[in-house]
């Protein structure tokens, strides 16, 4: 009954399984010149990790599900699951991992997540991670640390894609500017104004985020409006600190969707230097 599981959850296995199917017997003979006929179960002889297909049979077996205690065990249960062809695992271990607080790919750990996807031929993964590492300034300078956590190959492809993102942001965030979800701060009164009718220093920080998309953070947003503000204390801009909370959140609903589906269109990974995926 649950070798049925198995079969069930991979046509790799069910393959591998099918072929050794079938006990045997072996026959002996003892001190006192007699014979004797003993049973031999098949055995399928993996060279994974055994903690972790041990927690991979919890996805598969009607038992509680376990999760490995390190990003890498994690990674390595998902390259499993992909490298048997388990798509309904993937999906319960993904499902499972969508659970977690924090994430368990987030800004801190990106940069090790990414090296590990590459390592693991992790294209969902890998993506994740490269989009979290957005939130920081990808320099040589700045990057010496991720050395120690990542091959400069794969830091490389990183950094490239950074590239991509930046040039596809600058050669369309004249559109956003113009656009009408932009428009949503039209006619709103500032001491400087920008060429599309808003508040210069929002139409400034928009532009920081085409050259610096680590710069798309409520953070930044927020030190941008103090910027103004401290920049210009002799001309006090009564507009600014008046704006409708919901005509903020609208525009950086509008903003959030415009980053994201520019950096949407950009090829993540190649996977030049990891393990095949067979991941689409």
């Amino acid at each position: 009954m649950l070798k049925l599981y198995i079969i069930k959850s991979s046509p790799v296995l069910s393959k591998q399984i099918q072929a050794i199917s079938g006990p045997s017997y072996t026959t002996v003979s003892t001190d006192h010149g007699a014979s004797e006929t003993s049973l031999s179960l098949p055995v399928l002889r993996m060279s994974d990790n055994g903690p972790i297909l041990t927690t991979l049979l919890t996805f598969i077996y009607p038992v509680p599900t376990v999760l490995p205690p390190t990003l890498e065990g994690i990674m390595e249960l998902l390259s499993i699951a992909q490298k048997y062809e388990m798509p309904s695992v993937l999906d319960h271990i993904r499902g499972k991992l969508a659970l977690n607080d924090p994430p368990f790919i987030r800004p801190e750990n990106a940069f090790h997540a990414y090296s590990l996807a590459q390592k693991y031929g992790l294209l969902q993964e890998a993506a994740q991670a490269a989009r979290a590492t957005l939130r920081f300034s990808l320099t040589i300078e700045d990057q010496e640390e991720n050395l120690d956590v990542m091959p400069g190959a794969h830091l490389h492809e990183l950094w490239k894609f950074h590239q991509d993102v930046q040039s596809n942001l600058s050669s369309t965030i004249n559109d956003f500017r113009g656009s009408t979800a932009h428009g949503t701060l039209n006619g709103l009164r500032c001491n400087w104004n920008g060429p599309f009718g808003i508040p210069k220093w929002l139409d400034d920080y928009v532009l920081s985020i085409a050259s610096a998309p680590s710069l798309f953070d409520p953070v930044e947003f927020q030190l941008a409006f103090v910027r103004h503000a401290r920049d210009t204390p002799m001309f006090a801009c009564s507009c600014c600190p008046n704006i409708p909370s919901n005509t903020i959140r609208t525009f950086w609903t509008a903003l959030t969707n415009f980053f994201n589906g520019n950096v949407a269109k950009v090829r993540v990974i190649h996977f030049n230097h990891c393990p095949s995926s067979n991941e689409n």
